[in-house]
Formats: structure tokens, C-alpha cells, sequence
């Protein structure tokens, strides 16, 4: 089987040539690069599996090197090294601009080798190559071989590396859109959060806004205390909203603004609420349809 190719870029000779030594014992095929500006060369010429550069670099920045990396390969997995000052830099990055994960200075190489291990296991999987017989499951709690499952397999690697904000997840119903959720939660950015499940349909239309966002004290007659709701529940984590075909108008523009602004309100308050999650949407509705007959809005499909 052919070693996966890592590119180590950083400014710093002595970090750069101690990082290719120590992933080159660990049984990867090492690239190594003085600048951004050497990386994207080398990024574009070769084969490169996975990226971990510096954030703080003169002339071009790891952050707009994982800007051009994108735009070559959306699927590259990226690691970013950063002191423990740039660590919001760092989270945003990878919230916002699709970086895999980040280590902290001083490096912690077995913390490094491990997620270096999870995103090149995505990775070979997004490039179709073939599983070994007797090897583990893909992913945890999905099983099965067939032509249409690895194409599946394919698609929720290329999601996971990707790190989107949001996923829609379509299939009939019993098709294991759950599982399929979980495994997305479980590999992925806010692996460490919590995973909360919401089914849509199961709740009443009229507990479904405050089971979802809270609220306040004294909102309605039976409001005797602040509750939390889900969407802060999964702060950090994951919400899967099951059948989000049956959510309500009202609700769909409220869900909107969660996703568009990372924000909402209690019902009942005043003050927006800010959250960083991950949002996965499951239907087996044709949301297509529903858009054209005015039940479920453009903007949030």
C-alpha cells in the first residue's frame, strides 16, 4: 500500500525538520516546506494527503494557505500549529474555514500522530481505496459493502473532512439517517461535544419553538423557571433535527438565523444567544417539491 504524503510547512527549520522526523518514524512519506508560498507548489504538484502548517508565518499566513489549499483539494485534511495566543484564530479556522483540527504549543506527538490517524483514515476512504479483508467497519455502526454503501461511505468522509455547519441528510424512512448523523458527529470537528437528537415530528408544533430554543422565566403561564433548550444543549457539539420536513413555517425562519448567524433567542428574551454547532437535517420528504409548493423555504433548503 502506498504511504500517505503529509506536507509539514513552518517558517522555523528546527520545528519543520523535528515534525518530518518524527512522521517519517511513524511511516509516512514527508514533504516539507519553508513558506506557504513552497507548500502551494508542492501542493500542487504532488499528491499531497495532508497538510500541517503553522498559523504565524511571514509573507503568506497558515490561514490564507488553507484559503488556496481549499481551493485546489476542498477535501485535503489540514492541521494547524498554533501558540496558545492565536488559539481563537485557530477555532475559527476550523468552525469557519474548514481546517481538521489544531495541536497547541509545545506539541503533544501523540495527540498529533492520533488525529493524524483519523483524518487520513477519512481520507483514504474519500479516494475509494479498498478495505482490507477483516478490517473494522468504516465507520462505527455501519456495516455493509456493496457498491451503493461505499459510495455512502465516500460521501460522509468527503462531509466530514469538508466540516460544513450544516448537513442534509435525505432517505426513506428506517434507512439509518440516525446512524448515518452519528458517525458524521462522531469523526468529526465537534467530536468532542455532545450529540443531541431532535425528532421534529414526534413533538407537539406548539412545544416545539421552547423545547428547541428555551426560554424565560414568566413567557407563558407555565414558564416558572429559565429552560435550556436544545440548541444550547448542543453548544459545541452536534443537533440532528429528524423529519425537518414537518417543521413549521415560523420555526423554519427561526432555524435560519441559527444557521446563517450562530444565534437566536429564548422565547420569552431579549438577549441573542451565541452557539457554535454543527447542524444535521434529515427528511425523507423531496424537499425539492416542498420548496415548489411553498412549504418549506428556498433560503433554509
Amino acid at each position: 500500500m502506498t504511504k500517505n504524503l503529509i506536507l509539514v510547512v513552518d517558517d522555523e527549520e528546527t520545528q519543520r525538520n523535528i515534525l518530518g522526523k518524527i512522521l517519517v518514524k511513524a511511516g509516512y512519506e514527508v514533504e516539507k516546506a519553508a513558506s506557504a508560498h513552497e507548500a502551494l507548489e508542492i501542493f500542487s504538484s504532488k499528491p499531497v494527503d495532508l497538510v500541517i502548517t503553522d498559523i504565524r508565518m511571514p509573507q503568506m499566513t497558515g490561514r490564507e494557505l488553507l484559503r488556496r489549499a481549499k481551493e485546489i483539494d476542498p477535501d485535503v485534511p489540514i492541521i494547524l500549529i498554533t501558540a496558545y495566543a492565536e488559539l481563537e484564530d485557530a477555532i475559527e479556522m476550523i468552525t469557519r474555514e474548514g481546517a481538521f483540527y489544531y495541536l497547541v504549543k509545545p506539541l503533544d506527538v501523540g495527540k498529533m500522530l492520533e488525529e493524524i490517524k483519523r483524518a487520513l483514515s477519512l481520507r483514504n476512504i474519500e479516494k475509494g481505496e479498498e478495505r482490507k479483508q477483516g478490517e473494522a467497519p468504516r465507520f462505527e455502526g455501519i456495516i455493509g459493502e456493496s457498491p451503493k454503501m461505499v459510495k455512502l461511505y465516500r460521501e460522509m468522509a468527503k462531509v466530514i473532512l469538508r466540516g460544513p455547519n450544516t448537513v442534509l441528510i435525505t432517505g426513506e424512512s428506517g434507512t439509518g439517517k440516525e446512524l448515518v448523523a452519528r458517525a458524521i458527529h462522531r469523526y468529526g470537528r465537534r467530536k468532542s461535544g455532545k450529540f443531541v437528537p431532535v425528532n421534529i415530528s414526534a413533538i407537539p408544533a406548539t412545544l416545539l419553538e421552547s423545547e428547541l430554543f428555551g426560554y424565560e422565566r414568566g413567557a407563558f403561564t407555565d414558564a416558572k423557571t429559565r429552560k435550556i433548550g436544545l440548541f444550547e444543549e448542543a453548544n459545541g457539539g452536534t443537533i440532528f433535527l429528524d423529519e425537518i420536513g414537518e417543521m413549521d413555517a415560523n420555526l423554519q425562519v427561526k432555524l435560519l438565523r441559527v444557521i446563517e448567524e450562530r444565534e437566536f433567542q429564548r422565547v420569552g428574551g431579549t438577549k441573542p444567544i451565541r452557539v457554535d454547532l454543527c447542524v444535521i437535517a434529515a427528511t425523507n420528504k423531496n424537499l425539492e417539491e416542498e420548496v415548489k409548493a411553498g412549504r418549506f423555504r428556498e433560503d433554509l433548503y
